[in-house]
């Protein structure tokens, strides 16, 4: 039987992003930091789960850094 989008939240200890939509948790944070412009900081790297909902939205958004996405399901 198929996982539902119900316990794919739980099981991934996901919540809410509420500007761009969708649910999310970070599962790993690089304690390497990187120097940009302006005295800005930001972490080597951050890994990610990301769950857009068929009712759900991604909102356009702008990061400063690459974003690789991995479908696993739906």
């Amino acid at each position: 039987m198929p996982l539902t989008v119900s316990e794919v939240i739980k099981q991934l200890e996901l919540e809410p992003l509420p500007l761009e939509g969708g649910y999310f948790r970070r599962s790993y944070l690089s304690p390497q930091e990187i120097d940009l412009e302006k005295g800005y900081k930001q972490p080597l790297f951050t890994c990610i789960y990301f769950l857009l909902t068929p009712d759900a939205f991604s909102a356009l958004h702008w990061l400063r850094e690459d974003e690789i996405y991995h479908y696993y399901l739906g």
